[in-house]
């Protein structure tokens, strides 16, 4: 799976595999939440708001890279 922008259906992800072992979450503070290349969907919060989000891990963002080369 890949995130598409809604607005301008650019690609803005690597591509993703639903992550099935909750296991390799990792709640280490300053450490990636889930592993690049995964992605998951948010099913139990204390905010309705936040159920059904999808997490990635950032560095699999592919508009970083656009955002990156347009500064340098």
């Amino acid at each position: 799976m890949k995130l598409i922008c809604k607005v301008c259906n650019l690609e803005i992800s690597e591509p993703l595999t639903e992550l099935k072992d909750l296991n390799l979450i990792n709640e280490n503070d300053g450490q990636d939440y889930i592993t690049r290349g995964f992605y998951l969907i948010q099913e139990e919060t204390a905010y309705e708001i936040l159920k059904g989000s999808i997490i990635i891990n950032i560095n699999d963002f592919s508009i970083q890279t656009t955002i990156q080369t347009a500064v340098d």
